[in-house]
Parts: C-alpha cells; structure tokens; sequence
C-alpha cells in the first residue's frame, strides 16, 4: 500500500500525550502561543491531530519535546 493510502487509526487519545508529558492543554496552548480552543478540540478528540496544519503540528512537536512523527506513531495506528 502506497503512503499516500496510509490510515490512521486512533490507539491513544492526544489527552493520554499531554498527561504523559504533564502538561495541560491550556498550557501547552500557551507555550505554542495558539487560541487554548485549538488545542482543546485536538485533545477532545473534535479535531484529529493529523488533520492539524503543519505549522500547529510542527509548534506541538517542539512543545511537547517531540518530533511530528513521534506524535503521530504516538497516537495512531498506521496501516
């Protein structure tokens, strides 16, 4: 199957990230300097993560300490 077809398939929720980094949306909101309601609807699940722009994504991922793709393996199943 070609990249292009991947499926992401949610394995954990992006709340399971942030507790595990011990950050709260709201923060991590802050740090990344976007609206908290981004993030808030990325972390109720209202928004997926990889449906996010690059530019939120690529903000995330240095937030969190994290690479995009460290991100993405984090809370999805790729098939």
């Amino acid at each position: 199957m070609g990249k292009a077809n991947q499926r992401f398939i949610p394995k954990k929720s992006f709340m399971d990230l942030l507790n595990e980094k011990q950050i709260s949306a709201y923060g991590l909101a802050k740090k990344c300097e976007v609206a908290p309601t981004t993030i808030y609807q990325i972390s109720q699940g209202k928004t997926e993560f990889v449906n996010s722009s690059v530019g939120l994504a690529i903000e995330i991922s240095d937030a969190l300490d994290m690479t995009v793709e460290e991100i993405v393996k984090y809370l999805y199943k790729i098939e």
